[in-house]
């Protein structure tokens, strides 16, 4: 008996494994919803999202890592857009500029940011070692921030003109 993963996981976009590059799966994908199976993924980084998007591990932040190498971040949100994270452990975004947002999420205008059971871990950049929200509404919930740090102002999340929603993180 064979039993697709997804009938277990209730996928409900593309399924990606760990042998995809990260952000080539999230960019060829014509789907709202990309669902990682557990894993590390590397490769390029610095995604740009133009369009509305949720990007899922489909066990949860202990069992789905994405990891930047300290090259870049990990995407940027483009404006009037929204994108929901959930299930990842983010490692390693950094920006490498005086005046980088954002070391590993930068929603610059999105309509919204939700954060749910992620984990940003070493992460760095001038604003934002993490996330940099500008005039954006975030949404974090059961999500842990480690080892990250700004240059400039906040060490794990920097919001400006933003409403920020926090429970449980």
């Amino acid at each position: 008996l064979v039993v697709s993963w997804c009938a277990i996981h209730s996928c409900a976009g593309i399924v990606v494994g760990p042998t995809d590059d990260w952000a080539s799966a999230v960019e060829s994908s014509v789907d709202q919803e990309v669902d990682f199976r557990p894993g590390q993924y590397s490769g390029r980084c610095d995604l740009t999202v133009s369009r509305n998007l949720t990007i899922r591990g489909l066990e949860g932040s202990k069992a789905t890592f994405v990891n930047c190498q300290n090259a870049s971040r990990h995407l940027r949100i483009d404006r009037g857009f929204s994108v929901e994270l959930h299930g990842i452990t983010f490692m390693h975004g950094q920006v490498n500029t005086s005046n980088g947002e954002g070391g590993c999420v930068f929603a610059d205008h999105a309509t919204k940011l939700k954060v749910q059971d992620c984990v940003f871990t070493g992460c760095m950049s001038s604003k934002g070692g993490a996330i940099r929200a500008v005039n954006t509404t975030l949404m974090l919930e059961d999500s842990e921030f480690e080892f990250c740090r700004a240059l400039d102002s906040g060490g794990a999340i920097s919001a400006f003109g933003s409403t920020v929603n926090i429970i449980g993180s």
